[in-house]
C-alpha cells in the first residue's frame, strides 16, 4: 500500500516539475504562483503538505479555463478528502508512509481508506493528467512533468 500511495500523491496534479513561462492569464499566474505547493505533492510526507497541495489545486481550478477546471477540482477534492479520511479514520500520513498503526485499524477504517485511495487514483488518470499537461503547456507555455 505504501508503494501505491506514494506513487498516487506523487503524480497528483503531475506532482510538477514546472519549467519556462508564458501565458498571462489568471490561471497562467496560478500555475506558476503554486510552483513550489505543487512540487510538494511529490514530496509530500506530512498532513500539512496534503493540505497544501490540496489548496494549491484549489486555488487553480478556482482560476482553470473550461477544459480543465473540473479535472483540477476532482484533484482537490481527491486530496481534501484523503486527508479528511486519515483524520477520520485516526491516523497520520506519516504513519501511513511508514505503515505504523496500521494495526489498530477496523476493517471499516480501512475500507475508508482504500475507497479515498481509489478516489485520488480516479481523479489523477492518465486521461485527467495528459488533458491538464496539455493544455498548461498550450496556454501558459509551462511544462509539467513528474519529478
Amino acid at each position: 500500500m505504501r508503494r501505491s500511495l506514494g506513487a498516487v500523491v506523487a503524480t497528483t496534479a503531475a506532482a510538477a516539475v514546472l519549467t519556462a513561462c508564458g501565458g498571462d492569464s489568471p490561471y497562467c499566474a496560478t500555475i506558476r504562483d503554486t510552483e513550489g505547493q505543487l512540487r510538494a505533492i511529490g514530496n509530500a510526507a506530512t498532513d500539512a503538505d496534503l493540505a497544501t497541495a490540496a489548496g494549491a489545486a484549489q486555488r487553480i481550478a478556482d482560476v482553470a479555463p473550461e477544459p480543465v477546471d473540473a479535472d483540477w477540482r476532482g484533484i482537490a477534492s481527491a486530496l481534501t478528502s484523503f486527508a479528511e479520511t486519515l483524520k477520520t479514520v485516526g491516523i497520520t500520513y506519516q504513519d501511513l508512509l511508514a505503515q505504523q498503526n496500521l494495526q489498530d485499524l477496523t476493517d471499516d477504517d480501512r475500507a475508508k481508506l482504500t475507497t479515498s485511495l481509489e478516489q485520488l487514483r480516479q481523479a489523477n488518470s492518465s486521461t485527467v493528467t495528459t488533458r491538464i499537461n496539455d493544455q498548461v503547456q498550450d496556454e501558459c507555455d509551462i511544462v509539467i512533468r513528474p519529478s
